[in-house]
């Protein structure tokens, strides 16, 4: 075996040794969710504009609508299989002053991502926002379009409408392991400000656990 093939042997065996231990810390926490115990590693995540130049990628959707949506919206968006809140739920955030941007695909909503204007509401990290601040939470696009790049877009639309009301500076919560809203988020320039550990026990208790801050350069 030449040194090249070894070097690319070594580089496949470290891939899948971070697939199986990833894998392997995924079971043990499904297992412990199973008898009550939660255990999510995330990240806290700045989002926004930053002054960036216009995605490439941004082009390509002129049979898409994007706005926010109203109370008369909230059936459909209920009715997509990645939501688990009731229609009651949904209109009872939009009477809390929460905002949900989506983005329809001849008439029909096909992503979402709720704003919520007020505070950072995620269970285990709350905190309140200032005025130029919205937390972005509860995102999904249905699974016929995925692929198409619909995430970052609806995500980089968000930002440019939330600009508008001067929110620039936007956070949002995604877990250690999923990997596919860590990718769209990259590709926004999303930077980590935090890595934490949220922790329940039974549905009664629980708690913050951080464990590094990470310094965004200006």
């Amino acid at each position: 075996m030449n040194s090249r093939s070894a070097e690319e042997l070594g580089i496949f065996q470290r891939i899948w040794l971070k697939i199986r231990y990833r894998l392997l810390i995924q079971e043990v926490l499904t297992r412990l969710a199973g008898i009550g115990i939660q255990i999510q590693p995330y990240y806290l995540v700045l989002e926004g504009l930053f002054g960036s130049a216009k995605p490439e990628w941004e082009s390509g959707f002129d049979e898409y609508s994007i706005g926010f949506l109203s109370n008369q919206d909230m059936k459909h968006v209920a009715a997509l299989s990645g939501h688990p809140a009731s229609e009651d739920k949904l209109l009872l955030r939009l009477k809390e002053g929460k905002k949900c941007f989506a983005v329809q695909y001849q008439g029909e909503v096909i992503g979402y991502t709720w704003c919520d204007l007020e505070e950072c509401n995620f269970i285990g990290l709350r905190f309140p926002l200032k005025e130029n601040e919205a937390y972005l939470f509860d995102a999904y696009t249905s699974r016929s379009f995925r692929g198409r790049n619909i995430a970052p877009y609806m995500r980089y639309q968000c930002y440019k409408e939330l600009d508008k009301m001067d929110k620039v500076r936007l956070y949002s919560i995604t877990s250690l392991f999923n990997t596919s809203s860590m990718k769209f988020k990259q590709k926004l320039n999303a930077k980590p400000l935090k890595l934490g550990l949220f922790v329940e026990l039974f549905k009664r208790w629980h708690f913050d656990v951080p464990l590094r801050e990470y310094r965004i350069e200006n």
